[in-house]
């Protein structure tokens, strides 16, 4: 029995050690950038069985972006020879709350399936956007390590890849050059997807961060920024009086650099 139980910890570890190593592999900025919509025009359809408060919730949600960024959302409205003329992003009832990945799909379209769980709070659709867009979760920021203890032992497997941390010069571009954010609506609460919930799964550095980590009540104003510093967003708030905030000009320079780089080092 003992035997077993060893085994099965260095079967959980061998698989965590190969999503991981997996997950850096496919790891690079050109790869980052093309999860977001081109312009910032995201074509939509809606279900048909999606309810009145779902549907109420999702169009808050549409109007509350396109007034703080220059997302724009416009609903399908038809089709040339049988087939669609741009991505669209296919939004469904479901038993539960799936995005099928983050951000635009370089070939097909996106469903996201909104369940009961979450369709029913508008900040909890907000933060299903936010990935459809092409926002990660905070916390897998490259220097996460300084902020949070994860405890990787009490995650459920199915949502390990949700812990797991990008690479630096990825982190950086996808991070739009804004300080680590315990308030931001993509960040996980202490007891996000655990084994045991009777213990946290991730706790701050910073005690009294506990008490906003994983808020779903808005957006905060780094996430206004990060999501007009990455969409280009010139006119709109950038962040730059963000404590700790790279200046815009200063990380899009550096970002472009970075690619660069990238670039040469895979030729």
């Amino acid at each position: 029995m003992l035997l077993s139980r060893h085994w099965l910890v260095v079967v959980a570890a061998a698989a965590l050690l190969g999503a991981r190593r997996s997950l850096q592999a496919q790891d690079n900025m050109r790869r980052e950038d093309h999860l977001r919509w081109p312009g910032g025009e995201v074509t939509f359809h809606l279900g048909r069985n999606l309810t009145g408060t779902v549907m109420a919730n999702i169009r808050e949600v549409i109007e509350g972006l396109e007034s703080v960024t220059c997302l724009k959302f416009s609903p399908l409205v038809g089709r040339r020879g049988g087939r669609h003329t741009t991505k669209v992003l296919y939004i469904r009832q479901g038993r539960s709350c799936y995005y099928e990945k983050v951000g635009r799909r370089a070939s097909g379209s996106v469903l996201l399936k909104l369940g009961d769980r979450c369709a029913q709070r508008p900040t909890a659709v907000l933060h299903m956007f936010l990935h459809v867009v092409g926002v990660r979760h905070e916390h897998q920021r490259y220097d996460r390590n300084y902020y949070v203890t994860v405890d990787h032992h009490n995650i459920l497997p199915s949502h390990t890849l949700e812990y797991i941390r990008r690479s630096w010069g990825v982190s950086y571009v996808a991070s739009a050059g804004l300080p680590y954010d315990y308030a931001s609506i993509m960040h996980h609460a202490a007891k996000g997807h655990p084994r045991d919930s009777r213990r946290p799964v991730m706790l701050p550095l910073v005690p009294c961060a506990q008490l906003i980590m994983g808020q779903r009540d808005v957006l905060s104003p780094a996430d206004v920024a990060r999501l007009n510093r990455l969409y280009g967003c010139k006119r709109y708030y950038l962040g730059d009086d963000i404590i700790g905030a790279v200046p815009y000009a200063t990380w899009r320079r550096r970002a472009l650099r970075l690619r660069r780089l990238e670039d040469h080092r895979r030729w």
